[in-house]
């Protein structure tokens, strides 16, 4: 395995017994959502399917050397986005354990011999705008963040819609509010940093000292795997909420978004696994 950091995943859900309803990411309460069909194409841009994450692809290992790719395309605001994903090897390590526990019991722990093939990674690209970084997973339609001109954007299948054979599954895409956040501030925001003016002689050093700090870095990790063992946890509010078999793909589909953000600003980059 390549030099990195690697993720060992243990999922604990303390649940309760009421199974309780899917749900997507958090969209209510948010009035910039825009609705797009996202379809299956080749790598001509070709359409191939509506079924976003095909039985056999479902099927097949994970292994670095071995991993499924797909194709996604959409038209979001009269632009074409297309998704080029590849299976993320390196999320859960091989005996990935997900244990449930009762209240009234140590619970079961399961061992997955199979490590779940619809986690990806890849990019977006688009031809106006500068394209970026997707970690989408495709278990149950399409969930995740993806970069446009360097904002983040959420997409996932609108609530209450299910996916129907012969149809495009309609999805969600909205920016994130952060993203928003930054943009407003940008263009209000006076000379300075914290109000406070800062010479140009100032910032060049800054820039320059950082620079320096940076490489530095960078030279010393080069050669250095790092693992990370992780534990998340799901409390029974988490699992009655997105009920339970659906729990533990929610859970990996966050901790794949959030990795493969942490990367685009780490340094040296990580490498999960």
């Amino acid at each position: 395995m390549r030099g990195g950091t690697s993720l060992l995943l243990i999922l604990c859900a303390l649940a309760s017994d009421v199974p309780g309803p899917a749900s997507g990411l958090a969209t209510k309460g948010r009035s910039a959502l825009d609705i797009v069909h996202p379809v299956r194409v080749d790598a001509g841009g070709s359409f191939l399917s509506y079924e976003l994450w095909p039985r056999v692809l479902r099927k097949r290992d994970v292994s670095a050397t071995q991993a499924s790719s797909a194709l996604y395309q959409l038209q979001y605001q009269g632009r074409e986005l297309l998704f080029n994903l590849t299976t993320n090897p390196y999320l859960l390590a091989p005996g990935f354990v997900s244990e449930i526990r009762r209240r009234s019991s140590l619970g079961h722990m399961h061992i997955r011999t199979r490590v779940p093939t619809c986690h990806l990674l890849g990019d977006v690209q688009d031809p106006e705008l500068e394209g970026g970084f997707a970690a989408i997973s495709a278990c149950d339609g399409l969930r995740g963040v993806f970069q446009l001109s360097n904002e983040d954007y959420f997409i996932e299948p609108l609530d209450g819609v299910p996916a129907q054979t012969g149809h495009a599954q309609p999805h969600v895409i909205y920016k994130h509010q952060g993203s928003e956040q930054r943009t407003q501030q940008d263009d209000s925001r006076a000379p300075g940093t914290c109000g406070v003016q800062v010479s140009p002689e100032l910032e060049r050093r800054r820039e320059r000292w950082e620079q320096r700090q940076q490489k530095r870095r960078q030279q010393r990790s080069v050669s250095k795997e790092k693992w990370v063992e992780t534990l998340v946890v799901a409390d029974a509010k988490m699992v009655e909420y997105h009920g339970q078999p659906q729990v533990e793909s929610y859970v990996l589909t966050i901790m794949n978004m959030t990795i493969q953000s942490a990367e685009q600003y780490a340094v040296p980059p990580c490498r999960e696994g």
